[in-house]
């Protein structure tokens, strides 16, 4: 993000993006304005990028001190020095599921696991655009009931525009962190009587297997839409066959090339009318 004047700068160490940067734009300002300070994971594992995410916040930002600071995830694998090293720096956790403290990777040893597969390219796949005006960015900053607002009222305007059938099997994607505007179209959808599944790309290399009560039976390498490069890699799994997919994101139009092994990885699932769902250019 260009227009951003302000980061912190943190390690996710065990990550496969290890470099980590927050966009502090007014970032102090909600910080002075609030007595509580929530962080929002979907695992805390070790707890290590926590700490050294507050480490550098506390540097850039002295009144943390006097917050109250919870993490809040739905899997917590942390062991019990891991959590006295969080509360050291002032930090409660809650969660939804705590994992027993096993030997995860030795577990692991014991599955026959591959890498995702990554298609041969192939002849461009038509498919269609519908821009919106998108005035919300979650990554700057946002008060979530706004962000809220303005999907619930887009995802009605892009349902007059798609001339959907409301009949077939429809996946709504979303890409890596966009997930919210898809989640809320996919509701707005299944309230119009729609048959909808939600399912987002990620970041996240996963070993697939076709070993009883694995999780993860099928995926692939595909393209970031948000790099330019072609160097960063996104990855989508357990895909099924689905009469129409809309990929909601938070991306301008994408070049053909940029989206084309997307699009390749649905084909080969059988998918039928695609539809793309991104950002206006003048906004």
């Amino acid at each position: 993000m260009a227009e951003v004047r302000t980061w912190v700068e943190f390690l996710e160490e065990h990550s496969h993006a290890p470099e980590q940067k927050l966009a502090a734009d007014g970032l102090q300002k909600c910080i002075e304005g609030t007595d509580i300070i929530i962080f929002v994971d979907d695992e805390i594992s070790t707890g290590k990028t926590l700490c050294n995410m507050i480490a550098q916040l506390k540097v850039q930002y002295p009144v943390l001190e006097r917050k109250k600071l919870v993490a809040v995830s739905i899997l917590n694998r942390l062991s019990g020095e891991d959590e006295q090293r969080l509360r050291d720096l002032g930090m409660e956790c809650e969660w939804l599921v705590k994992l027993p403290q096993e030997d995860y990777a030795a577990e692991m040893a014991k599955v026959q696991a591959y890498n995702p597969a990554l298609l041969a390219q192939g002849a461009d796949i038509f498919y269609e655009r519908c821009s919106v005006n998108m005035e919300c960015n979650p990554r700057s900053g946002v008060r979530i009931g706004r962000y809220f607002e303005e999907w619930e009222l887009l995802s009605g305007k892009i349902y007059q525009q798609l001339d959907l059938d409301m009949y077939a099997d429809t996946l709504v994607l979303g890409t890596e962190e966009c997930m919210l505007p898809g989640l809320i179209l996919g509701r707005e959808l299944e309230r119009r009587g729609a048959k909808v599944c939600f399912h987002a790309t990620t970041r996240s290399p996963i070993g697939i297997s076709d070993v009883q009560g694995y999780p993860i039976w099928k995926g692939w390498e595909i393209r970031s839409l948000y790099d330019e490069s072609g160097a960063r890699k996104n990855y989508i799994y357990d895909l099924q066959r689905y009469a129409q997919v809309i990929i909601v994101s938070d991306t301008f139009l994408p070049e053909q090339e940029r989206i084309q092994s997307l699009l390749q990885v649905l084909k080969e699932n059988g998918c039928g009318r695609i539809i793309y769902v991104g950002r206006s250019a003048d906004v």
